[in-house]
């Protein structure tokens, strides 16, 4: 009923206004089918299909991309223990979005956790043995995925597209409310790499 009534009311326009509704159906298309050139949707594109990626090769290891990142913390940084809240801060997450990956983490054995009372309630968070020896592997899995969504990109333009990423990830980073905003710093900066 309401499409056999909008055609009704097209219908009934004048053939000059019958145009213009024509051309903004016309533009609204073109716009839909353009999305291969909207910047936003490639980034969202090529995140999610890393993703998928990246989460194909994990199920080797009975691990999610999340779980990996909290062991590359502990890897990139050089440490075997860390709070909890650092691991939060790190990864860019909310305090319930990382009690439950560290807590499935543990289930695995990949992590201990302990609880600190030191004038303020925390938890420390310990990689295990376990999770060491996976992450020599996961590390290996990381850069052949990598080097797959970067096949046929030069050294040069790989630091170009990077520098590009940070200046929109800092746009990006300026216009959120610092309420809304969990990153306190790029991440690109921290991690220092594509």
């Amino acid at each position: 009923m309401p499409i056999r009534g909008t055609l009704n009311r097209i219908r009934n326009l004048s053939p000059c206004r019958r145009k213009a509704v024509s051309r903004v159906k016309t533009e609204r298309v073109e716009v839909m089918q353009k999305k291969e050139d909207d910047i936003p949707f490639l980034i969202h594109r090529i995140s999610s299909s890393f993703r998928q990626l990246f989460n194909n090769e994990l199920l080797k290891y009975d691990l999610t991309v999340s779980q990996m990142h909290v062991l590359g913390y502990f890897h990139w940084n050089n440490r075997d223990i860390a709070t909890q809240k650092e691991i939060e801060d790190y990864l860019e997450v909310s305090h319930p979005t990382i009690v439950g990956i560290l807590k499935r983490m543990e289930s695995k054995g990949l992590i201990e956790t302990k609880i600190i009372t030191d004038g303020r309630l925390s938890k420390n968070v310990k990689v295990t043995d376990k999770a060491r020896k996976l992450n020599r592997e996961i590390t290996n899995a990381h850069v052949e995925s990598r080097e797959k969504l970067l096949k046929g990109i030069s050294e040069t333009d790989r630091e170009i597209l990077r520098d590009y990423l940070i200046r929109l990830a800092d746009n990006m980073q300026d216009e959120v409310p610092a309420e809304l905003n969990l990153q306190k710093e790029s991440p690109l900066k921290k991690t220092g790499g594509v």
